[in-house]
């Protein structure tokens, strides 16, 4: 069986098949629930809201499906290389663990409500949820070692010529501003945002109030985080490297001394780096992905690298090596 292969069985197929199990427990439970059910347990434990079991049904499935659709994409393999980088692997191992964990807390509350008569005397679903959390990383962990191990990228080809010719004394600097296509843009941002919302509506109904603040002020860090990931300012000179966010922080900066290499390479933002804004690839390689393309990749002398999606690489990587070499 071939790397790609098992990384659909286990990272697509297997959160289908456990997602479904669950779906099937649901539906052998209905004749017993009682009407209406409930749906929603306080921080005691205790059920508080009762509705349908209809949307458990259609949360499990668009999410089960949502996600192995996601993770079908992810899975393709890079060209010319035959396993999976270390973020491919960690999203397909993160697959099993999520649908396992929403599984079994939606069947188990099923599952501990048949034959109670009256919903609001039901059983704590604290139990379940404790299952559900050990069950889910028991099985996110099993498909992690079951994943073919991930492999370092592959070396691409430097498309930039290994320096640029400085005259003794000479200055130069190269400069590129960055920033995720519009679109990316308010597709995470518009997710954060309906997450907040939707997220604090159900804080503001179920939970005391002091848990409610707290989500809201850490879910609008979260989101001013993310927004400061989005443009960046990438500059080579006399100093080294560094890239800065339009906030300031994060940075990533490389002094002169520590530059080992330089070069232009073809970087994808999903199978290679798992997602937009700053990421981390495995061993030592960070990136400041906005697109899939042209980047620039600038490797320290001790192996780790930071990879930056921007165009005229191959200028900012030659003025690199030769201002490293000259310093």
């Amino acid at each position: 069986m071939t790397a790609h292969a098992r990384s659909v069985i286990i990272g697509v197929i297997a959160p289908l098949l456990i997602a479904l199990a669950a779906l099937i427990a649901m539906v052998a439970s209905l004749p017993q629930l009682p009407v209406p059910m409930a749906v929603h347990w306080g921080p005691s434990g205790a059920p508080d809201r009762f509705d349908s079991p209809v949307s458990s049904f259609v949360i499990l499935t668009v999410f089960a499906l949502a996600w192995s659709a996601f993770a079908l994409v992810i899975a393709r393999p890079l060209a010319g290389q035959g396993y999976p980088t270390f973020n491919q692997r960690l999203v397909l191992a993160i697959g099993p663990f999520l649908i396992t964990l929403i599984g079994v807390l939606m069947a188990g509350s099923f599952l501990i409500q048949r034959g109670v008569p009256d919903a609001r005397t039901g059983p704590s679903l604290t139990p379940t949820l404790i299952t559900a959390a050990v069950a889910g990383l028991a099985l996110g962990a099993a498909a992690w070692f079951a994943l073919p191990k991930h492999a370092a990228p592959a070396e691409p080809t430097a498309t930039a010529p290994e320096a640029l010719e400085l005259a003794p004394g000479e200055r130069a600097v190269w400069t590129r501003h960055l920033q995720v296509s519009r679109a990316v843009s308010v597709i995470l941002v518009g997710v954060l945002v309906i997450a907040l919302v939707g997220g604090g509506i159900v804080m503001w109904l179920a939970a005391p109030l002091w848990v409610f603040v707290l989500w809201v002020v850490l879910y609008a860090v979260v989101i001013l985080g993310v927004i400061g990931t989005l443009s960046w300012r990438v500059t080579v000179d006399e100093r080294g490297f560094a890239a800065r966010s339009v906030l300031g922080y994060p940075r990533f900066t490389v002094p002169l001394a520590e530059v080992g290499s330089a070069r232009s390479v073809s970087a994808s933002a999903l199978r290679e780096f798992g997602g937009y804004g700053v990421r981390w690839a495995g061993k030592g390689r960070w990136g400041i992905i906005t697109r899939s393309g042209e980047a620039l990749e600038v490797t320290r002398a001790n192996g780790s690298s930071v990879t930056v999606t921007v165009s005229q690489a191959a200028t900012g990587a030659a003025l690199l090596n030769s201002l490293a070499r000259r310093a």
